[in-house]
Order: C-alpha cells, then sequence, then structure tokens
C-alpha cells in the first residue's frame, strides 16, 4: 500500500488517499485500485470506469480532456497517461535489479537477451533475461504473456527478481512495449538495436512509425550516461547515432563496417 502522493507526485488534498494496487484491467480491481483507463485499438477503458469505481477503485487516470462523471474516485488526467502509468507502476513497485538492459529489433532480440544474461553469469552476476520465453536465467522462471509485458506485470516482475537477489536484467523491447511505454521507468543502463524490416506494419502503419518506436528506447528510456550498442551495418545507424549524440550517450558500434567499434571479420553457419 502507498499513498497516491508517492505514484504521482501530487501536493492535492485528495494525495493522501492510499493506493492498495494499480491496473488497466477493469475487472482486476479490488477495492483500494488505482485504474487507468486507457483509450485502445480495441476498448475504449473509459467505458470501464463505472465498473471499476464499483469494484471499489479510489483514483482514475485518464488522458487530458476526458469528460468524466463520478465523484466516487479521484480522477487524474494526464496528456499521456501511458507513460504516467509506466512510471506510476516503477513507484508502486519500486525494487529494482541495479542494472537493466533492453535490446530491440525486428529480429534478434530474444537470442541477444539469452546470450548477454549467459555471458553476465559468466563474469559472477546473477542475471535474468525478460522476454518471449517469459524469464529466464535463474532458479525462478516465470511465464509471461507478452514479448515485452505490460507495466504492472512488468515491475512486479523487476521487484520479485531484484527480492531474489538478481542483480542484473536483460529485456527484450518490442517496437509495441515501446510505442505503447511499457517500459518508461525502468532504470536502464543499455540499450541494443540489432535490425530493422518491414514486419509489424501493420500496427504502426507506417515504417517511420515503426521506426520511431525504436527509437524511443535510446531517446527516451535509456539512461542519460547510458551505453547504446548499434549494429553499424543498418540502414538505421546514422538515425540512431544522430539520437544517441543529442543525448550524449555513449555509442559502441559493431558490425563489418571498417569504422565499427566492434569490428565483424567473419562469420559461419553453425548446426
Amino acid at each position: 500500500m502507498k499513498l497516491l502522493s508517492e505514484l504521482v507526485c501530487s501536493n492535492q488534498k485528495n494525495s493522501i488517499v492510499k493506493i492498495t494496487g494499480i491496473t488497466s484491467d477493469s475487472r482486476e480491481v479490488r477495492p483500494g485500485f488505482l485504474f487507468a483507463a486507457f483509450r485502445g485499438t480495441r476498448q475504449d477503458g473509459v467505458k470501464f470506469i463505472p465498473d471499476a469505481v464499483n469494484r471499489g477503485a479510489v483514483a482514475v487516470l485518464v488522458q487530458s480532456g476526458t469528460k468524466i462523471n463520478s465523484s466516487k474516485a479521484l480522477i487524474i488526467s494526464d496528456d499521456n497517461p501511458r507513460n504516467r502509468f509506466a512510471k506510476i507502476a516503477s513507484r508502486f513497485y519500486s525494487s529494482q535489479p541495479e542494472w537493466i538492459g533492453a535490446v530491440t529489433g525486428t529480429n534478434g532480440k530474444t537470442s541477444v537477451a539469452i546470450f548477454a544474461t549467459q555471458i553476465l553469469q559468466k563474469l559472477g552476476k546473477k542475471a535474468a533475461a525478460i522476454g518471449t520465453l517469459g524469464v529466464q536465467g535463474f532458479d525462478s522462471d516465470n511465464t509471461l504473456s507478452l514479448t515485452t509485458p505490460e507495466p504492472v506485470a512488468l515491475h512486479k516482475e523487476l521487484s520479485r527478481i531484484a527480492s531474489c537477489s538478481v542483480s542484473h536484467v536483460v529485456i527484450e523491447a518490442s517496437s509495441h512495449g515501446l510505442d505503447q511505454h511499457r517500459l518508461d521507468g525502468i532504470n536502464c543502463k543499455a540499450a541494443a538495436f540489432t535490425n530493422l524490416s518491414h514486419d509489424h506494419i501493420d500496427y504502426h502503419e507506417t515504417f517511420e512509425n515503426y521506426l520511431y518506436a525504436k527509437k524511443r528506447l535510446f531517446s527516451d528510456i535509456l539512461n542519460t550516461n547510458g551505453i547504446a550498442v548499434i549494429n553499424r551495418d543498418s540502414n538505421e545507424y546514422n538515425y540512431l547515432e544522430t539520437v544517441c549524440n543529442e543525448k550524449n550517450l555513449k555509442i559502441i558500434s559493431y558490425g563489418f563496417h571498417k569504422e565499427s567499434v566492434l569490428r565483424l571479420l567473419s562469420t559461419s553457419p553453425c548446426d
């Protein structure tokens, strides 16, 4: 249980409200919960506010300008409610491993996350990976429903594995997860980009939107003193390099390109 003021940095009189849980699914609401009403492609969460309030929600997060008729719950308006909700989740489940890395790209996220986790373990770190295969790499594996879990599940899991003394975590950052701000609020110290192809355009509608979602990992998620690991051979390298330079990030490039920091000399297929 936490005070609303701890979660939203509010000085309002009503910020002394005690929050017992947070969710964006009205069916999960219990007395004392904060409910986030998102407008999605399939459902409009605003329609479920009455149900959430009837189930005991004491606070409701909505898009700025949303008209709500409710005297039973505190209404919190925000221009970017998904970002705000992710940061609320990070404060509600405030424990995180000391080092978090994230990897994005059309292909290779799972492999890179697992390989990086194995390298960290070889270096003596208690490490785990979160992604398509769930939670992997230490003695308490757990199955999650999405490549990049929604904010409550992600931060709850980060808090859980931190309590198990896991110090290092590598997260798969999908374009859907980045676009929907699921990773906002993580203490990301390193981020990697593998490649980009025209998959998932059905969701993003344009390649530019797809690339914009990917670049959020570097412009918005990665800490200002973080390390960016980028495929020097990708067509998107110059764009991402500019994004990282604007934030004064340290860039480690890799690939066959002669200017790569980590230069590949040759490759061979394996069975």
